[in-house]
């Protein structure tokens, strides 16, 4: 647990310090959006909404989570970190879900201003809450899964440039497994909640693979912390 102190106390610093000025403007590009689109798009479905933030949630993970580690390189300060006490899976671990987290935040701060001007403009919200949850859980196991392979990616990788070009390729599978997910076309709300529970279900032990998998890859390739 010290170790993640550790790890999550530079990572804030390191984003106050570089990231600050890009989150809010993030934020506040978010917010516009989220403002503008419901009162441009009229009663579009708020299952569209909210496909469309989770791609833009995305976006902003694949970005973050490539320059996790190649940044380092780049830098030349990933052997010097490595070279501390903090475990090397402890770092990898603190840094994909330090991204997850931010990413999981614009996500949700974008729902909650897309709700209220659909609100405050009475446009028909046209979504179950129990549908919505869904949606919201399903999209938090697919970025999960996005985090930590473009973590993993940019660990292996020489630099920034390097690991957007191989993490381009998750999100665009990203992207069409979105688009299929918002396009079911179910009758009847239980059928289609009970299909986003499997899917659901399904992403869970997906990322537990994933984790399990890494965790060992880890151990292979690196020895106490340092690069064989």
């Amino acid at each position: 647990m010290h170790q993640y102190k550790i790890i999550f106390s530079r990572l804030l610093k390191e984003a106050h310090i570089q990231k600050k000025y890009t989150f809010l403007f993030v934020i506040v590009i978010a917010i516009i959006v989220g403002l503008v689109m419901p009162l441009v798009a009229g009663n579009i479905s708020f299952r569209v909404q909210s496909y469309t933030i989770a791609i833009f949630s995305a976006v902003l993970l694949r970005q973050w989570a490539a320059e996790s580690f190649a940044t380092e390189k780049e830098n030349k300060t990933l052997e010097s970190l490595l070279s501390t006490c903090v475990e090397v899976k402890i770092l990898f671990r603190g840094k994909m879900i330090f991204n997850y987290v931010l990413a999981c935040l614009v996500e949700y701060v974008l729902i909650i201003v897309f709700f209220i001007t659909n609100t405050v403009l009475k446009i028909s919200i046209s979504i179950l809450l129990s549908e919505l949850v869904m949606l919201i859980v399903i999209h938090a196991m697919i970025k999960l899964f996005l985090a930590q392979r473009i973590t993993w990616i940019s660990l292996n990788s020489k630099d920034v440039r390097t690991a957007n070009s191989y993490a381009s390729k998750y999100l665009f599978a990203t992207i069409f497994l979105l688009s299929m997910i918002i396009s079911l076309k179910v009758t009847g709300t239980e059928h289609l909640i009970s299909i986003y529970l499997s899917i659901a279900a399904l992403g869970c032990l997906i990322n537990l693979y994933t984790f399990r998998r890494i965790d060992k890859a880890l151990e292979s390739v690196y020895l106490n912390g340092l690069w064989r």
